[in-house]
């Protein structure tokens, strides 16, 4: 099973043409594209990220909605307007986090960080796009306008910016899918199979302690399963690797 968990990992990394066997079976392959080194101070980062992007949902669940039936109020758009600036700043200190593991030596590393910039990037650009409609709505209020400014447009545009990040969401779940898949180490066993992580004993509980942090009801309990958030299936996929203690550790405990 780790195996195979490995060789979907590093399909998502590397073009297929690069490796004409199943990678289940060619673990010097992984390890070559995944070497030791840094592997805790990399997903530490990650996490933190991720803490800036929980931070967005909690936002979010705050900030008043279109929908429901009271968008004629200007306190209640300066309210949105503000909590997308809030969400974009976030966005850009996630990204922060991981623009140092932009390098060639992990090249399973570089491609995490490098997806879930991207997809913050995309997020920070929706952002800038819902906020030009936000002004929009803004000025017509303001002007008393209401009358003449198309809000079936306005609405349908609005929905699309959140179609749209819900695409670049999907990119953040498989940068933390690889994420987990990072953590695995070089050591194999007298057979040449994968058999620890790239990290302490030690680190691996501090990592556990990180991802504690996130915990806000049963969503976040357990494996990655339908019907959680982007966030917590992020989360999900991270920690079902710390706690699989098949794998060993650095110094084999």
């Amino acid at each position: 099973m780790k195996k195979i968990m490995i060789a979907a990992a590093v399909v998502l990394m590397l073009s297929p043409s690069l490796f004409a066997d199943d990678i289940s079976s060619r673990p010097a392959v992984f390890r070559k594209y995944n070497p030791d080194g840094r592997k805790y101070e990399f997903v530490k980062n990650y996490l933190a990220g991720l803490n800036y992007l929980k931070a967005n949902e909690e936002l979010d669940r705050k900030v008043a909605s279109f929908n429901d039936g009271d968008v004629q109020n200007l306190q209640r758009v300066k309210v949105y307007k503000d909590g997308v600036f809030a969400n974009t700043m976030n966005l850009r200190i996630a990204k922060s986090h991981l623009n140092k593991y932009r390098t060639p030596d992990n090249g399973l590393m570089l491609k995490t960080a490098d997806l879930f910039m991207k997809a913050c990037d995309e997020l920070v650009l929706l952002n800038d796009r819902e906020k030009s409609l936000l002004q929009s709505y803004e000025q017509a209020l303001a002007a008393d306008e209401m009358d003449s400014f198309d809000q079936g447009e306005f609405m349908g545009n609005l929905n699309h910016v959140v179609r749209l990040r819900k695409e670049s969401y999907k990119k953040i779940l498989e940068a933390s899918v690889l994420a987990g898949k990072v953590l695995v180490g070089e050591k194999t066993d007298r057979y040449g199979d994968l058999v620890a992580l790239g990290v302490t004993a030690k680190e691996r509980d501090k990592l556990l302690s990180k991802i504690d942090e996130f915990y806000a009801g049963e969503e976040y309990e357990g494996e990655m399963r339908s019907g959680q958030s982007y966030l917590q299936a992020s989360v999900a996929a991270i920690r079902q690797v710390l706690k699989d203690y098949r794998w060993d550790t650095t110094d084999g405990t």
